[in-house]
């Protein structure tokens, strides 16, 4: 018997068969090519039959009710279409005198490092699409179609791979899978994200070589303990056994947790384009805590203009049909580079020129989005929410500009909501600090848990070295939580959650407890949080 230890991910305990498959990283084809135009042609032929792939997947996972595996299929064969990513690809062929597979390998150590360098919780997830898409094309391009023998049907495998794969987990179908096991995978990646949806056991941070010495072995993967269980003896099988029926055959104890005394808390969306919208209230959202409007700046290659950014939020406004619409100001800088803006090289993005202080250095910007977001206020029920938020006078600052608008609006007698609710991020220990001062000044807090946290402990959340001491319920971040919830309620102003952690379901009752008003939660974890809730 052997023990592998991991990370865990997803919950759960299961047996089956370890079935490695091997990373197409190309690493060991080097050889130069002696036809750029011809390796050219062979990586769009890839991406051609690359698509087809993508479209027989997506029906697959259709006709099995797996929704969310199907969107993000979708999504990675959007990649199959970047102009950026072709023409890195096909410059590096070019330039490096390199087969289309190795290259496309290489692009895609690039692309993945500078998306997980980001701290935005999409651009990372998006890092993980991109490395299961270019997978798919080298697989393609190396003409490798050689696949698993299929698992009996009274045998469920463990797929062991160093990057979690929504396409294996959509090929080897949920009935047929024990559990997932990886080497990187965060808990952001969308194939990660799906397994949770899925209740499938899964776990990171195992060496895949030391794995692919057991392939083929029996074992159990336990994800309460992170831990994959080679061979295990009779003893070890009891004990497991034991420890399912204590949990109520797999259920966790968060899963068990009673939220009925939570009937105030309204479940909100986080959103990154008009798009998502759809999807958040078919989730069950009650409305949109948190629009990051930084992707409609990321998206194009100038500034948007003001119709633009003004047809963008009156669209979301009457998607939301009445509810409630909380629009945040571009959180750009750090590590959110936009191209067309004069971005400094900074030895700490985190701590650099980000959030409001970005916008208040570019004042024609953000009096642009502003006035987009005040008009389109005419249209359904809009507030304004600034990020990165450290002191009073930011925030009089901003308000300042917000003010200077409104004035434009009423000279040109363009309508807009007069009272429209103007409320701040929590997301630095100053913030907390002050926020009895914070909240004189605005309508409403909304907490980032996951600035918050990294800020707090010091250990930056794209940072897998230091994942030990990121802990959002360390007892400091705890304190802050409450300390703010009772600034709200002090000076009568709504508080609201809009990290990562407002998707934990084990903290719901804690949030309630203190006096929160909201969670505000992603889109792929939000049919869990309104699933919990529904009997509230």
């Amino acid at each position: 018997m052997q023990k592998i230890k991991g990370k865990k991910i997803c919950g759960g305990i299961n047996e089956g068969i370890i079935r490695v498959f091997s990373d197409k990283d190309c690493e060991s084809d080097l050889k130069t090519n002696n036809d750029s135009g011809a390796e050219i042609e062979r990586f769009f032929a890839a991406k051609s039959r690359a698509k087809k792939i993508c479209d027989d997947l997506y029906d697959k996972a259709a006709s099995n009710d797996l929704k969310e595996a199907a969107e993000v299929v979708l999504a990675q064969k959007t990649i199959l279409d970047d102009e950026e990513f072709d023409k890195a690809v096909t410059g590096m062929i070019e330039k490096d005198k390199i087969p289309a597979e190795r290259a496309v390998s290489l692009i895609r150590d690039e692309f993945c490092e500078l998306f997980k360098k980001s701290d935005d919780e999409k651009l990372i997830a998006r890092s993980y699409d991109v490395y299961e898409i270019s997978d798919i094309l080298t697989e393609v391009l190396s003409e490798d179609n050689e696949t698993k023998e299929e698992a009996d049907k009274d045998e469920k495998i463990i797929i062991a791979s160093k990057n979690l794969s929504t396409s294996l987990i959509i090929k080897t179908g949920k009935e047929n899978i024990a559990g997932l096991v990886s080497e990187s995978d965060g808990k952001n990646s969308h194939a990660a994200i799906i397994a949770g949806s899925l209740g499938i056991p899964t776990i990171t941070g195992c060496n895949i070589n030391e794995l692919s010495a057991l392939d083929e072995s029996k074992a159990i993967i336990d994800a309460y303990e992170g831990e994959l269980i080679i061979e295990p003896d009779e003893e070890t099988i009891n004990g497991i056994i034991e420890k399912m029926t204590e949990r109520g055959n797999g259920m966790s104890n968060e899963d068990q947790i009673d939220l009925k005394d939570c009937s105030h808390l309204k479940i909100l969306a986080n959103i990154g384009s008009v798009a998502d919208i759809d999807n958040a209230l078919s989730s069950g959202a009650e409305g949109v805590g948190l629009f990051r409007t930084e992707f409609i700046f990321m998206d194009t290659y100038d500034y948007p203009t003001l119709e633009e950014q003004y047809e963008k939020y009156k669209e979301a406004a009457e998607k939301m049909n009445g509810r409630e619409l909380i629009i945040r100001t571009a959180d750009i800088g750090g590590d959110k580079k936009v191209p067309y803006m004069t971005m400094l090289s900074e030895g700490n993005p985190a701590l650099g020129l980000k959030g409001i202080r970005r916008s208040l250095s570019e004042p024609e910007m953000f009096k642009t989005q502003l006035k987009a977001i005040l008009m389109a206020s005419a249209s359904g029920k809009i507030s304004i929410m600034f990020p990165m938020i450290t002191s009073v006078n930011e925030v009089t600052k901003a308000k300042g500009n917000l003010e200077e608008v409104k004035e434009e609006l009423r000279s040109e007698k363009i309508s807009f909501d007069e009272n429209i609710r103007v409320g701040v991020m929590i997301e630095t220990p100053a913030a907390v600090m002050i926020a009895d001062e914070l909240a004189k000044e605005v309508d409403f807090f909304s907490v980032g848990t996951n600035d918050l946290t990294q800020y707090t402990l010091a250990a930056d959340r794209c940072n897998a070295e230091v994942d030990d001491y990121y802990d959002p319920h360390h007892p400091a971040i705890i304190k802050m939580l409450k300390a703010v919830a009772e600034a709200g309620k002090r000076n009568g102003i709504k508080t609201g959650i809009c990290g990562e952690l407002g998707s934990d379901i084990s903290m719901i009752k804690t949030f309630s407890d203190m006096g929160y008003d909201s969670v505000s939660v992603s889109l792929a974890k939000l049919p869990v949080i309104t699933g919990a809730l529904k009997g509230r």
